[in-house]
C-alpha cells in the first residue's frame, strides 16, 4: 500500500491539492463527524452485545486508503465530463484522513478505554485458542483441596483434558507425572475448544443498577430459572468464580449461562 500511494503521490501536484482542499476538507468532516458514525451506530445498534466505546472507535477508524484513489483515477479516465478535479479532492481528503482519524486514533482508543495497554504480538495460549479447537482455564490448589500431596499421575482427569503449567511461588514450570502438587499452586489446565454450534448454550452479560433484582443478595438466594446459572462476576477488575455465597453488589459486572429449551 505505501508502494500504491507513493506511485499515486506522482500523479498529483501541489497547486491541484491546494486548491482542492476547501472541497476535500469538508467533504473529510462530513463523513467523519455525520454520515460514517450515523451508519455506524445504526448497524451496531442492531446488536445488542456493542458499546458505545466500540461504536465510537468504529465510527473514527473510518481511515479512507489508497482504494478511495484508484476509484478515483477509474472515475476520472472513464471519459466522463467532470466540472471539479476529482483525482485532487479524493487524493487531499485521504490525507486528511490519515493526519487527523489515523493520528488521533490512539488518543480515541485510549479516551474510550478500548485499548490493551499489556498487548503482545508473541504467541500466547490465548492465540492457540483462536486458531485451535483448544481452550485453556487457570484452577488454584485452595485448602482442602483433594490434589494436596498427590501426584499428576494419580488424580483423576478426564482423557481430554491436561495439566499444561504449574505456578508455584511466582515460578512456573510444566508438570510431569511425579508432580506433587502443593496448596497455593495455580494450574494451566487444557482441553477441547467448546462448540456453540453442538449446543444450545447462550452467555449473556449484565451490569448490576441500584434496584435490580440481583443487587445486595447472595447467589444462593436469587430465584433463577431453572436453566440459567451465573458463571463468572466482575468486580473492580477482577474476575470471580461465584458460589452460593458470593455477593452481588451494585455495579458488579455479571456472565449469565442460559440454556435454550
Amino acid at each position: 500500500q505505501i508502494l500504491i500511494f507513493f506511485i499515486l503521490g506522482l500523479l498529483s501536484n501541489v497547486q491541484g491539492i491546494v486548491k482542492a482542499f476547501p472541497y476535500a476538507l469538508a467533504i473529510m468532516l462530513f463523513m467523519t463527524f455525520v454520515s460514517r458514525p450515523v451508519s455506524v451506530f445504526g448497524l451496531m445498534s442492531l446488536s445488542k452485545r456493542s458499546y458505545l466505546q466500540q461504536k465510537l472507535v468504529v465510527s473514527w477508524a473510518g481511515i479512507r486508503g489508497a482504494a478511495s484513489i484508484v476509484f478515483a483515477i477509474v472515475a476520472v479516465s472513464s471519459g466522463v465530463a467532470l466540472e471539479n478535479d476529482l483525482f485532487h479532492i479524493i487524493f487531499t481528503i485521504v490525507l486528511l484522513s490519515l493526519a487527523f482519524q489515523g493520528g488521533l486514533m490512539p488518543l480515541v482508543a485510549v479516551k474510550t478505554k478500548m485499548y490493551d495497554p499489556e498487548g503482545d504480538v508473541m504467541k500466547t495460549f490465548t492465540d492457540y485458542e483462536e486458531e485451535r479447537k483448544l481452550h485453556f482455564v487457570m484452577s488454584e490448589i485452595y485448602e482442602d483441596h483433594p490434589w494436596i500431596g498427590s501426584k499428576l499421575q494419580d488424580v483423576f482427569l478426564p482423557k481430554d483434558i491436561r495439566v499444561v503449567l504449574v505456578e508455584r511461588d511466582s515460578k512456573q514450570f510444566m508438570p510431569n507425572g511425579q508432580t506433587l502438587f502443593e496448596l497455593g499452586d495455580r494450574l494451566t489446565l487444557s482441553a477441547l475448544h467448546y462448540d456453540p454450534a453442538l449446543n444450545q448454550i447462550e452467555l449473556n452479560e449484565r451490569t448490576v443498577k441500584e434496584g435490580d433484582r440481583f443487587a445486595g443478595r447472595y447467589i444462593r438466594d436469587l430465584k433463577l430459572h431453572a436453566n440459567e446459572r451465573i458463571i463468572l462476576l466482575e468486580r473492580n477488575g477482577e474476575v470471580i468464580i461465584p458460589t452460593g455465597d458470593t455477593q452481588v453488589l451494585v455495579d458488579d459486572l455479571i456472565v449469565i449461562n442460559w440454556m435454550r429449551t
